[in-house]
């Protein structure tokens, strides 16, 4: 089955686009969303998730609230196939990306990914289906995540994304001097993403769409 996947910056901002194109995709109605927070866990505040949350529920989607942190493989497959979408938001992608592989979830998503599940991240959880995590360590504090022992990601798309491009709050870190010779000097696919933009993919097409206000 195709693997479709939906990388946002913010989730929040491109909900309502999304549910139309995913439910159109499942042709159901109000489909099912694993809501997976794991990502805000290490961030002080987490006001966002909430925000989140509720554009999805308002959306359409039928948000079910899960973290993979202290779960089993067998609690988290038991999840992923009572939804239809598998939604990783967002926090710090290192922190996340520790969580993925400490709990299992990279090996289980790949597998149910081909079996006609729907993966949608927002920020770090677009980080993360990449190739690597090294662009996001300027912004991310790699610290949070001791257990992890490489920058690697999950390999899922062919690109980086790089989101919230343009958002002022992160203006100062975006420019720094040495994240600026990162990018300069990566050798990879980027797409640098705008929080009213998001990326549809089937692994072989890529799609960028654009919410104008």
């Amino acid at each position: 089955m195709t693997p479709y996947i939906f990388l946002t910056s913010s989730i929040d901002e491109v909900a309502n686009k999304v549910y139309k194109i995913t439910s159109t995709i499942l042709q159901t109605l109000k489909p099912k969303l694993l809501f997976i927070t794991t990502a805000a866990e290490a961030e002080k505040d987490k006001s966002y998730v909430e925000i989140d949350h509720k554009a999805l529920i308002a959306a359409g989607f039928q948000v079910y609230d899960f973290t993979l942190t202290n779960k089993s493989p067998q609690e988290i497959e038991k999840a992923i196939k009572e939804n239809a979408i598998i939604h990783l938001n967002g926090g710090n992608s290192f922190y996340l990306m520790q969580q993925i592989k400490i709990s299992g979830f990279d090996k289980l998503i790949k597998h149910y990914l081909k079996k006609g599940k729907i993966y949608s991240g927002s920020s770090a959880g677009s980080i993360v289906v990449g190739p690597t995590l090294e662009l996001a360590k300027y912004y991310d504090d790699p610290k949070k995540a001791p257990k992890l022992k490489s920058f690697k990601g999950l390999g899922l798309v062919n690109f980086v994304v790089y989101p919230h491009w343009g958002n002022n709050y992160f203006k100062k870190d975006f420019m720094r001097k040495e994240n600026l010779e990162l990018f300069y000097n990566f050798k990879g696919k980027i797409i640098l993403l705008r929080d009213n933009q998001f990326i549809e993919t089937d692994g072989k097409i890529v799609k960028l769409h654009q919410i104008n206000y």
